[in-house]
């Protein structure tokens, strides 16, 4: 649960503060050596705490700022979908102790599961700690971004001693088999708006997060085409060259344009993308001409815009807005 930063020639260590909180508040007794950064503390942890229990004690002094950049990432994302993407990609890069991290819809719920390394699982006290950590800080994280709002079905934790603690802390039924953490949410759970969400300083955050990052969030995002899709959709008017684009991926435009091409797009294809997304808004709106609405997507000519409904649809300007302005039901 450690995350380190190296800015400036200074090494932030931004998982220090919630193990301090732990050892202050809840395990005075416990002196680990002088000296430790969070990952060496975190991990005396793991081998010297004497009750799995524990983990669940230290995994809620965890809040959304103790990530680092990521912190203002996953507060500034669009929905709990998209910070998703963020958590998963930091954990991929930042947490030694996760093997893998998986998403899935079933029965109408929303599967959340989280696998941990081999060493891990060599020893059955340290991954009950890790897992009880895990699952508390994940609760406690999405407290953080969207509220007390309950969206949590069921938990299952790895196979360990039944404790009253558990279902007084995550409030739904908690079963204790495997060797995984598995969260049950809601259907629509990655759907939920986050409060916080600025699309400018989502980017912002996550260029500071630096290149290596903004790769595992590709990842995550299932391409190159997909991460940039939705750069564009978070950018203010004009839209960003491809220059400009690739120097905020931590790459140069060939790099880029190769990406794009691999998997079978282009940055044309794709900015012509969102410039449609950004129409449509605009000209669902009567009082808008389509003069105004050409200049405010940047382009010089409104037959540029016709010419692009036109090939999108099949119809006039005209048309169009006849179609997508009639009233329900005409």
């Amino acid at each position: 649960m450690a995350t380190h930063t190296l800015q400036h020639g200074i090494d932030w260590d931004y998982g220090l503060r919630p193990l301090q909180q732990y050892l202050d508040a809840h395990a005075p007794q416990l002196h680990p050596p002088a000296g430790l950064n969070s990952e060496q503390l975190y991990a005396w942890l793991a081998r010297n705490t004497t009750e799995a229990i524990q983990g669940l004690e230290l995994g809620q002094c965890y809040r959304v700022t103790d990530y680092g950049p990521v912190s203002l990432a996953m507060l500034c994302a669009h929905d709990i979908g998209q910070a998703v993407q963020v958590v998963s990609a930091h954990l991929l890069e930042f947490n030694s102790h996760i093997a893998h991290f998986g998403i899935r819809p079933q029965a109408g719920e929303t599967l959340v599961e989280v696998h941990f390394r081999e060493d891990v699982l060599r020893s059955e006290s340290v991954l009950r700690f890790h897992a009880n950590v895990m699952a508390a800080a994940t609760l406690r994280l999405v407290a953080d971004l969207v509220g007390p709002r309950r969206c949590l079905r069921s938990v299952c934790l790895p196979l360990q001693s039944p404790h009253p603690a558990y279902e007084a802390y995550f409030q739904v039924p908690v079963s204790l088999q495997g060797a995984s953490v598995r969260f049950c949410f809601e259907g629509d759970f990655l759907h939920w708006p986050i409060p916080t969400a600025n699309a400018a300083t989502f980017e912002a955050a996550l260029r500071v997060c630096g290149d290596r990052f903004q790769a595992r969030l590709e990842h995550a995002l299932g391409g190159t085409a997909q991460r940039v899709a939705q750069l564009l959709a978070s950018c203010p008017q004009p839209l960003p060259g491809m220059d400009a684009v690739a120097q905020h991926l931590h790459m140069c435009e060939r790099t880029l344009r190769r990406r794009l091409a691999q998997e079978g797009s282009s940055y044309r294809a794709l900015l012509e993308d969102a410039q449609w997304q950004r129409a449509q808004v605009l000209l669902q709106q009567p009082g808008i001409s389509v003069s105004y609405a050409s200049a405010q997507l940047g382009m010089v000519n409104p037959a540029t815009l016709r010419t692009m409904v036109q090939r999108r649809t099949g119809l006039t300007v005209a048309a169009y807005r006849r179609r997508v302005l009639a009233p329900a039901g005409a």
